[in-house]
């Protein structure tokens, strides 16, 4: 076990020397699919889409639990919630927390998603985020914005863009001065059916090999979901499963690191009260 975590340490180097905080890719369902999120209206979009937020027509609230490579040191977790705003918009909230006592990421973000025209929405968050390392080197904070587009291309092909950190804010001024990671990912759905979804993302970090995702999702019978996918940079394979109770939803997932191992994921949701009027429904 505590090999495991020396290789992790190592891997993610280079993510430490500039400061770590990355957007980790929040909810079952989006892991299962390989990290795609950009364009999935659902309660995760202050993670991954805040534009996705405008199409939120229900109150809505989530937790979120993900065991990294079976480790205790690199459990991640998040709660989020979407409060709609009239009919064309919705806030977000989210609180996530990786590590453990002598490395720890935080990160709180209040967000804000609308539709602008039919079809296209547009969203903006800010956070604040908080890194402690040990008991020698403290506490250090920041704060970052990050803003998203979702657009219907046509009838079965949506677009979704995302900008994380948009001014490239650090945390410390050093000789090497340590950024937060500033990432741009843009990435495609095509509904091949009601029951049958695509995605295709791309990632770039400054100074980072782009990483390619795809996922594909099944819905069976309206209850039941199948889900796959994968990653380029590192490579990691990912499946998943989910079902929906009424108003409540509940997914599993694991992806696998060829040296790391497996991540577990976990993740439950509920959306309730009336809906705001709109013509769109989210997961």
């Amino acid at each position: 076990m505590r090999i495991r975590l020396l290789i992790f340490v190592l891997l993610l180097s280079n993510n430490i020397a500039i400061a770590g905080n990355d957007n980790f890719a929040i909810g079952a369902r989006q892991l299962g699919l390989g990290g795609c999120g950009l364009t999935l209206r659902d309660i995760w979009a202050s993670q991954h889409n805040q534009a996705n937020l405008g199409w939120m027509h229900q109150y809505s609230a989530g937790m979120y639990y993900e065991n990294k490579f079976l480790l205790r040191e690199t459990a991640l977790k998040n709660i989020s919630a979407a409060i709609p705003v009239g009919n064309i918009g919705a806030f977000g909230l989210v609180a996530t927390q990786f590590g453990y006592t002598n490395y720890n990421q935080s990160k709180y973000g209040l967000g804000y998603g609308m539709r602008i025209a039919e079809g296209f929405a547009a969203g903006l968050q800010f956070n604040y985020h908080a890194l402690r390392l040990g008991d020698i080197y403290g506490t250090k904070t920041a704060f970052t914005a990050e803003f998203g587009l979702n657009t219907k291309l046509i009838e079965k092909l949506s677009f979704g863009a995302h900008v994380y950190n948009v001014s490239r804010t650090m945390l410390t001024k050093t000789p090497t001065n340590e950024f937060i990671p500033t990432i741009v990912r843009l990435g495609l759905q095509y509904d091949f059916s009601e029951a049958v979804i695509a995605l295709l993302e791309t990632e770039s970090t400054i100074n980072y090999s782009t990483n390619i995702k795809m996922g594909v999702e099944y819905n069976i019978k309206q209850k039941f979901y199948m889900r796959a996918g994968i990653n380029t940079q590192p490579f990691q394979s990912s499946f998943g499963i989910g079902y929906q109770y009424k108003l409540m939803y509940v997914d599993v997932a694991a992806c696998y690191h060829q040296v790391l191992g497996f991540t577990p994921a976990l993740s439950l949701h509920c959306n309730f009260g009336q809906k705001t009027a709109g013509n769109e429904t989210a997961k």
